[in-house]
């Protein structure tokens, strides 16, 4: 059974359920040999190289990228397949970082630097949005997800 037919039985709930003997619930699956992947030493390679077969001679054609995907549950795993990803591609990268800073209309302004340094700023990661440090090269394939502040556009560029 293909993979989306599969995941379509189990949102209708056509999936048997799993019991086992310390757990009577059946609130487990089985998943089929045939949608797993091999265990393999690298994880992020086995999965990008099953996605993505020959990235290093396809990464330019726009067709093989939009018919694939690896979605991840969080940025951690994200920044790790992208740079995996990224090493696959011929040229040297260069980094880009976000432009952090607090806006404020408060009265002290001075306080609230001290207690959100920008140092602290940068070091968030929230889901939906890109980490302050990024690495690209020419050609990488990228995602604008969306400009959380169109009317304040600026790039600061560190080679």
């Amino acid at each position: 059974m293909p993979f989306t037919e599969w995941t379509l039985a189990v949102g209708n709930g056509n999936v048997p359920g799993k019991s086992f003997p310390s757990n009577q619930s059946t609130d487990w699956i089985e998943i089929p040999e045939s949608l797993l992947l091999p265990s393999s030493g690298n994880p992020i390679h086995t999965i990008t190289s099953t996605v993505y077969p020959d990235f290093a001679q396809r990464f330019h054609n726009v067709s093989y990228l939009t018919e694939r995907s690896i979605i991840t549950p969080t940025n951690a795993n994200v920044t790790e397949i992208n740079s995996h990803m990224l090493a696959l591609i011929p040229g040297m990268p260069r980094t880009y970082f976000s432009g952090d800073s607090l806006h404020t209309d408060a009265s002290d302004p001075d306080r609230l630097e001290a207690e959100y340094p920008t140092e602290f700023l940068n070091s968030l990661s929230f889901n939906g949005c890109p980490e302050h440090q990024i690495d690209l090269k020419v050609f990488a394939p990228i995602m604008l997800l969306r400009n959380l502040n169109p009317s304040l556009v600026f790039v600061m560029v560190h080679a």
